[in-house]
């Protein structure tokens, strides 16, 4: 009887994707074997075969649908065709759907084990937005439209039946034009003389979980003979003698088959279960090995890892595909339980550099020294952009780097064979060239929104931004210097391109939205010399942030909302931003321009703003009782240029309820400004409106009798009555003009929030000197 371990896959299978564009017919893909392939469009859609790929024409509105790819739900039309033969055919029709919230669709009765390669096609003449294919595990291409034809192909290895992807537009509606899927060849069988330990994991943290929802180490045995073989009495031990190993019970191996052992510790399995040995396996290295049953001569090593080296958390140990018969072993980047292993191996891992002085303020130029191990060169670049391998400059620790004025200092260490190390950001400010920051630095764009980036250094604007118009320009740039070291600093670091190129800078798109506008970044918190504080460095996302604010000729200084996500590095930020009674954890912080609440702002009525309208806001309905989000205050330093004092907030999502109230993030509901579902759904807000209206999906229905005692106790009984009376004191106290527009609901389906809250945002518009009370 064979045994087979039940796994369950924490996210499913990562695809590796690759965009480019898809003007020839040799990029549609014709290795392996078609499953199907499908150009989508109206009633004239045409069945091209292109490449030697015949296309099933998909006309959505008239019910048809892939049979592989489910879930898809798309109006079909001619607009923005690309007119001509052979490929173009592909173009010439489109499937487009309404809206940008994302889709999920399913690619179905895979097998799993086999590697698989999908293509989407993507084209519209004159609409340039982008479309993001997400897996379960963040895999990502992004596909800029741009009035070019482009293909997104991904490869996978199925680890199940089903695959999901999620399809996610930046704005406006979402296109296809068509897909194939197919199977594509895999690795040919390798026929070897003995049974071996082909893979292990002494350190899963989240790579494999088994049928209790744990996620113990485990140890793949392979079989890459033409027999089957009886593993009964053979064994596995991890000790320094081999000797009272663990002992198989009696399970048949089949030819080029893999079986799972999990290495807890339990010493348990049957041949109708998982098996567990009665040890474990040491992630600061140690020993491994399979071991063959020689009657009273006891065991015979047939498989061993002899010393193997420290493990990484959720890396396996192995031999790299093609690799097996050399016994070399490598670190498997992808790791492969129960599946023929993968080719991603690396003989080891780059640390991190180390960076001497580290990032911070200062007066008077120094000198860089940046340290790697033993065996590994550097590279390092000036431009905000990450070195690789290939680029950026080298590093010579003979001369160092020596640094005079404000510089973004990014490094990375690489050795032939290994992982290079993370990127590591250290920026350096000088205020005294800040003061001075020039219209037109060296590097940067000089087309987005007039390209001003420079200090003013007319003397009289000088003074009155010193706050005193009688001052010489050289004694109000001394006070500006000393002010620029009052508040801790933030820079955020990236390619210079992902901020202000045309096509894809997200400040020159800052009407743009969704994830295929999200950059990874750099962020360091920076505190001055006199104020306390722990210095910080993330990889994260950046995304410009807002509604109204991102309108350049309103304001071209516009709110950013960091992101701390897996695919950056840490999946939370921990630290302490808001202080030791603040939040500690962070999926996310917005960084607040306070747009209208500025002198900049096209509105003469918001030109008298104090830059604080907002924060007083949310701070008063604190001071009353709430956990209103946090916010403080920062000087924001985009590449090294001084971008101007920012207000970090906490986003008043469901990661700020779960922190602040309890229960789980995906349990809370979050309603933005009616009827924008930010988290959750919005069953539970159309419960509330129809306590109120007479049809919650219609306002203008009229409203209940709440003089009605009982009417209002159902009501009141899905509300926080105090925090919402509070809420309404101070707003109205305000005269907040733009509200009550703008705010955020957060409610518990679990019961956990005492019933649905309120939270102030984007206050700007209140206690303005003018207002119409009536």
């Amino acid at each position: 009887m064979m045994i087979s371990s039940s796994l369950f896959y924490c996210q499913g299978a990562r695809l590796s994707w690759e965009v480019g564009v898809s003007d020839t017919a040799e990029v549609v893909g014709n290795s392996g074997h078609l499953i199907e392939a499908c150009n989508f469009g109206n009633g004239a859609v045409k069945s091209p075969s292109i490449n030697g790929v015949q296309f099933t024409p998909i006309d959505f509105t008239s019910g048809d649908s892939p049979a592989r790819l489910i879930g898809l739900n798309y109006n079909t039309g001619e607009s923005g065709k690309r007119d001509g033969a052979g490929i173009n055919e592909l173009f010439d029709t489109i499937a487009y759907r309404s809206g940008a919230d994302p889709q999920t669709a399913n690619l179905t009765a895979l097998v799993k084990g086999q590697r698989y390669q999908v293509q989407f096609f993507y084209y519209h003449n004159s609409v340039n937005r982008s479309l993001t294919i997400r897996d379960e595990l963040g895999g990502e291409p992004v596909i800029n439209e741009r009035g070019v034809p482009l293909v997104a192909t991904g490869t996978f290895t199925a680890d199940s039946a089903i695959q999901t992807l999620t399809f996610d537009a930046d704005t406006g509606s979402q296109f296809m034009n068509a897909y194939q899927l197919r199977e594509i060849t895999t690795a040919p069988p390798v026929i070897l003389d003995e049974v071996l330990i082909s893979e292990f994991m002494a350190s899963n943290e989240a790579a494999l979980i088994d049928d209790t929802g744990a996620s113990p180490d485990w140890i793949e045995v392979w079989n890459p003979t033409s027999e089957v073989v009886d593993l009964s009495g053979w064994a596995l031990s991890a000790s320094s003698d081999y000797q009272d190993p663990w002992i198989f019970p009696r399970v048949l191996l089949g030819a080029n088959e893999h079986l799972l052992i999990f290495a807890t510790g339990e010493g348990k399995g049957t041949t109708e279960g998982q098996l567990h040995t009665d040890f474990t396996i040491q992630k600061r290295g140690g020993n491994l090995a399979l071991l063959k049953p020689r009657g009273e001569e006891g065991f015979e090593i047939v498989s061993e890892f002899s010393s193997y080296p420290p493990q990484k958390k959720d890396v396996s140990f192995g031999y790299a595909l093609g690799e097996e018969e050399e016994k070399k072993p490598r670190y498997l980047l992808v790791p492969t339980p129960s599946q023929r292993n993968s080719s991603e191996a690396v003989l080891g891992f780059v640390s991190d550099t180390s960076f001497h002085p580290n990032r911070g303020f200062y007066n008077s130029p120094i000198d860089v020294v940046i340290e790697a191990q033993e065996g590994a060169i550097i590279r390092y670049t000036l431009d905000g952009s990450q070195p690789t391998a290939n680029t950026g400059l080298l590093y010579s620790s003979k001369t160092g780097i020596k640094i005079s004025g404000t510089t973004t200092l990014r490094a990375a260490a690489f050795r032939e064979g290994y992982l290079s190390s993370g990127v590591d950001t250290h920026t350096y400010l000088f205020p005294i060239d800040i003061v001075d920051q020039p219209s037109n630095p060296s590097g940067f764009s000089l087309s987005w929104t007039g390209a001003d980036y420079g200090m003013d250094q007319d003397p009289r604007d000088l003074a009155l931004i010193a706050g005193d118009p009688n001052l010489e320009a050289s004694e109000a740039k001394k006070i500006i210097r000393s002010a620029l070291q009052k508040l801790p600093a933030l820079s955020l670091v990236m390619d210079v391109n992902d901020w202000f190129d045309p096509a894809r800078g997200i400040y020159a798109n800052s009407t743009a939205r969704g994830s295929a506008w999200e950059k990874a970044c750099s962020a360091e918190l920076i505190f001055p010399l006199g104020l306390e504080g722990r210095p910080l460095q993330i990889d994260c996302g950046v995304r410009i942030q807002g509604n109204s604010s991102r309108n350049t000729t309103a304001n071209p200084k516009h709110s950013l909302r960091l992101a701390f996500r897996k695919q950056y590095g840490n999946s939370k930020l921990r630290y302490p931003w808001f202080g030791p009674e603040g939040a500690q954890e962070f999926d996310t912080l917005v960084l607040r321009s306070n747009s209208q609440d500025a002198w900049v702002y096209s509105s003469s009525k918001n030109r008298r703003g104090q830059f604080v309208r907002d924060t007083w806001a949310r701070e008063t309905h604190r001071r009353m009782g709430h956990e209103s989000p946090d916010g403080n205050w920062v000087h924001l330093f985009i590449n090294g240029l001084y971008w101007g004092v920012y207000n970090p907030t906490e986003r008043p999502d469901s990661s700020h309820c779960e922190a602040r109230y309890g229960g789980t993030k995906e349990n809370w509901d979050i309603i933005k400004n009616h009827e924008e579902v930010l988290d959750g759904n919005q069953a539970s807000y159309l419960e509330l409106l129809a306590k109120i209206q007479v049809d919650p999906m219609d306002w203008s229905a009229g409203y209940r009798d709440l003089s009605d005692f009982s009417a209002f106790q159902e009501l009141a009984e899905l509300i926080d009555l105090e925090m919402m009376i509070d809420y309404m004191i101070h707003n109205m106290y305000a005269a907040a003009d733009d509200w009550p527009g703008n705010f955020y609901m957060g409610y518990d389906r679990t019961g956990s929030s005492g019933g649905w809250r309120f939270f102030d945002w984007d206050n700007e518009h209140g206690m303005k000197n003018s207002v119409n009370l009536d």
